[in-house]
């Protein structure tokens, strides 16, 4: 209005009104798992968070503008890090990116992390953020990434028989596990010689022994390893292997498993060289020599034939290379 009383309308305009906030994404690894994405000591460069903005076949396009249900190409997304069990508050944001096109279209963004240094459980988490100032009402789904990059305490083992003579003797291992063992670590078991590792059948990858609950509190398990799948005729080093969950590894001390499949032979029985052929003395001497050292309580007169019939035999080890008097 003038001070005449002349009036002018101006042309429209439009206020709108948004109150309607995008629902945070929920986040998962690259194949769409939400189990907790670890980071151990032979871990390198960074960890790709997906975090899902929907089904892209839901897509509205809206003057020129994609939208997926609340979430927008317009929108921006933040990623939150904290050590898992604190409160909330303790959100720091790490990440921030305004959505385009190409994620809408893709129903999803990944944002490349840098894992922390510290050993510790860390949660993360997104908001929405919408072009009006709209923010997420709560934080979406979750995902963890636990870095642990401390290799497990050293196991030892027990054999139940060091020496084996029968192909059916299978010998059970006993492991003591180290402080901190944690149900559903696994065990591994391995021949080492030259210092090489090389796999047990039936013992590693998919069919190690996975530690129980019952077993890590009692920190001991069994294994038993069957004998044929220890070298025949032989002293075998092996090892086992403890992964933590994590997948750091720590192997055992070696220990010697031998096995004695061949029975010890009669190489020749004469009389002493201290004794005539010909005599007429009551008893005589002979001396027996076997292939290899045999145990002296093993033997007895039954062992051996007599002719003729009727005489009496009595037998006395009289020497081996060694050290140990029970063999001859």
């Amino acid at each position: 209005f003038d001070f005449s009383g002349n009036t002018s309308n101006t042309s429209s305009f439009n206020i709108s009104m948004d109150k309607t906030a995008p629902n945070a994404a929920n986040l998962s690894d690259t194949s769409n798992n939400t189990n907790p994405i670890y980071y151990n000591a032979n871990s390198s460069g960074a960890v790709i968070l997906r975090a899902d903005l929907g089904d892209p076949a839901n897509i509205v396009e809206t003057a020129g503008i994609k939208k997926i249900g609340t979430i927008s190409e317009t929108d921006t997304i933040k990623l939150y890090q904290k050590v898992a069990g604190t409160a909330d508050s303790n959100f720091q944001e790490i990440a921030s990116r305004k959505l385009t096109d190409a994620d809408i279209s893709a129903g999803k963004h990944e944002f490349s992390v840098t894992a922390p240094s510290s050993d510790a459980k860390y949660e993360y988490r997104t908001k929405l953020f919408d072009e009006h100032g709209n923010e997420s009402p709560s934080y979406g789904g979750d995902i963890d990434i636990i870095v642990d990059k401390t290799a497990p305490g050293v196991p030892s083992v027990a054999v139940s028989k060091g020496l084996i003579a029968e192909a059916t003797s299978d010998v059970t291992l006993t492991v003591t596990l180290p402080s901190g063992t944690e149900a559903g670590e696994k065990v591994e078991l391995y021949t080492f010689a030259s210092n090489t590792y090389t796999p047990v059948s039936g013992h590693v990858a998919g069919a190690a022994k996975v530690v129980s609950g019952p077993e890590a509190s009692a920190r001991s398990l069994t294994i038993t390893l069957d004998a044929a799948k220890i070298p025949d005729d032989a002293s075998t080093d092996f090892r086992v292997k403890l992964t933590d969950l994590a997948g750091n590894i720590t192997p055992s001390a070696s220990f010697t498993i031998t096995s004695d499949n061949t029975a010890p032979q009669v190489t020749a029985i004469a009389r002493p060289s201290s004794e005539t052929i010909d005599t007429n003395a009551t008893s005589v001497k002979f001396e027996v020599t076997t292939s290899e050292d045999i145990k002296v309580t093993d033997f007895t007169a039954t062992d051996f034939v007599v002719t003729p019939t009727g005489s009496s035999l009595a037998i006395n080890a009289i020497g081996r290379s060694g050290s140990d008097n029970n063999f001859a």
